[in-house]
């Protein structure tokens, strides 16, 4: 049984859902968490040179195998495929990551003042794609599960501040 293989289906079916190391042990019925980790970093190498990567959300403490984000934006640029979000809503999701990323406060006022007066329809757009959690009557957001899943978010913050020097 190649153990490689298994588990590379597994991400695959898996999909949104992510594999955690306890999901790989299960599977490979044992419980051996070097191995497991082993495994992860052999398909890490065999998906570098390809269009896929594996990313970890710490958060819920599992890997899921996705597109690099390089290659969505090239699709994209070639109007291949449809932008995810607008441009509007890109810069206002950027604030948020950055806020995020710096673990300060961010209101609906301030991200107005910062994004201006549409940054509702703005807001909006990213909870019909499930980048935030928005409750339009409390005016209040905070970032979702997706966008943790999909996004570097510690990558994303840090390109924003070398743009902002």
């Amino acid at each position: 049984m190649n153990h490689l293989l298994i588990l590379e289906a597994l991400f695959f079916i898996r999909g949104k859902k992510g594999v955690s190391i306890g999901d790989i042990m299960r599977l490979l019925e044992c419980n051996d968490y070097s191995y497991a980790l082993f495994l992860i970093s052999q398909i890490e190498s065999q998906l570098d040179p390809t269009v896929l990567s594996l990313k970890y959300n710490n958060k819920n403490k599992k890997f899921y195998l996705m597109i690099k984000p390089e290659y969505i934006d090239m699709l994209q640029n070639l109007n291949l495929i449809k932008p995810r979000l607008s441009k509007a809503a890109t810069a206002t999701l950027a604030v948020i990551i950055l806020y995020h990323f710096r673990k300060q406060n961010l209101n609906l006022d301030f991200l107005k003042s910062i994004r201006g007066n549409n940054v509702k329809e703005h807001l909006r757009e990213l909870h019909d794609s499930n980048y935030i959690i928005y409750n339009e009557k409390n005016e209040t957001f905070e970032i979702s599960q997706k966008l943790i899943n999909e996004i570097n978010i510690s990558r994303v913050s840090k390109e924003i501040e070398k743009l902002q020097k």
